[in-house]
């Protein structure tokens, strides 16, 4: 008899709707509960990649203690300019790569998860978009979103839509990352909204700043500037919750800086060696030059003794902070109980296994 593997692809009506830190969820509680799991990320990114492999892949094949292996990540592309690539490899041949991959992982599992691209209609124009590949792969859907206003429900809508009318299988949609300011409203309005129109919901998820935030690390690899400390041990790794760009009077710039979170980014300019050393007399996760300007040896010695690590970025202070402003948090290691826990507290996984 063929053995039964149970398959969720995992997908989003938007990019970083938080469909890695599911997987690890979902992953894990499938793990403690016995069985046998696998994982597999499709199409990643060329540019989010370690030899080869897509970082969130790596991530999570330590998080399941696998080698990370090309298996779990079988392509990457561009995925802001990919028409050329695709064509250039045909659709089959992509399709037949992600469909080997897949079998090989099954054949040792009893349920996998498949995280999805971007977002669901991602790569339609190829037919190897994520409703496409769940049914090559003859898996579940599961739609996630994050509740920023009511326009949450027009995409649900649209996109459950676009799953019905391809005749694959749905088990309903995650409300994932929802405020403290949205959580009632989604838990009332758009719960009832959503069921009202046949559609199921599995769980609404608070958010969680810890998997919501960049570490410092995260935000060196977006600037692609130099690192001229480190900090102490595990400074790379701490969370930058808020900004604040220094470039005012120093009697300005006091007020701002006494005012700001402990785990914020102060963004100035070298050659404003007087904010920088008030700077370093709060606990800041991160201190950043902007403009080219290197610090003197003053501000590095004492970033050094207060174990503050300090980038110095390429960019001028309003293309410095806007790169902060994009930089997209990844799943650190260490964040994995996180995962497993906002899977038990708030998504009906039982659901999935029946």
């Amino acid at each position: 008899m063929e053995k039964m593997v149970k398959a969720f692809y995992i997908s989003s009506t938007q990019p970083h709707a938080g469909k890695t830190a599911l997987c690890i969820g979902l992953l894990l509680k499938f793990k403690k509960e016995g069985m046998k799991v696998g994982y597999i990320k499709p199409i990643g990114e060329v540019r989010h990649s370690e030899n080869e492999i897509d970082k969130d892949v790596i991530t999570i094949a330590k998080i399941l203690e696998l080698e990370p292996q090309k298996i779990y990540s079988p392509v990457l592309i561009h995925l802001d300019m990919y028409w050329e690539e695709i064509e250039l490899q045909t659709p089959e041949n992509v399709l037949n790569t992600i469909k080997e991959a897949y079998q090989t992982i099954a054949a040792d599992a009893d349920v996998v998860i498949i995280e999805g691209s971007q977002a669901l209609h991602f790569l339609h124009s190829f037919n190897l978009d994520d409703v496409s590949l769940a049914k090559e792969l003859d898996a579940t859907i599961i739609l996630v979103d994050t509740p920023k206003d009511d326009s949450v429900l027009d995409d649900f809508l649209l996109n459950t839509h676009f799953i019905q009318q391809h005749d694959a299988r749905f088990a309903g949609v995650i409300l994932n990352n929802t405020s403290r300011d949205m959580i009632e409203r989604a838990t009332s309005l758009y719960k009832k909204k959503l069921e009202d129109s046949g559609i199921n919901v599995l769980g609404i998820i608070a958010a969680n700043p810890s998997l919501l935030n960049p570490t410092v690390g995260e935000i060196l690899e977006t600037l692609e500037g130099d690192l001229l400390e480190p900090g102490k041990e595990g400074a790379m790794d701490r969370l930058v919750e808020s900004f604040v760009v220094g470039a005012m009077s120093l009697a300005s710039a006091l007020q701002y800086i006494r005012q700001a979170p402990p785990n914020s980014a102060i963004i100035t300019g070298g050659d404003r060696a007087d904010i920088a050393l008030v700077a370093l007399e709060q606990d800041f996760s991160v201190l950043i030059f902007s403009g080219t300007i290197a610090p003197g040896v003053q501000i590095l010695a004492k970033a050094k003794e207060k174990g503050v690590p300090v980038i110095l970025s390429r960019k001028d202070t309003f293309g410095t902070t806007h790169l902060i402003e994009k930089t997209t948090p990844g799943i650190q290691f260490k964040e994995q109980e996180y995962c497993l826990k906002m899977v038990e507290d708030y998504v009906n996984w039982q659901q999935l296994l029946e």
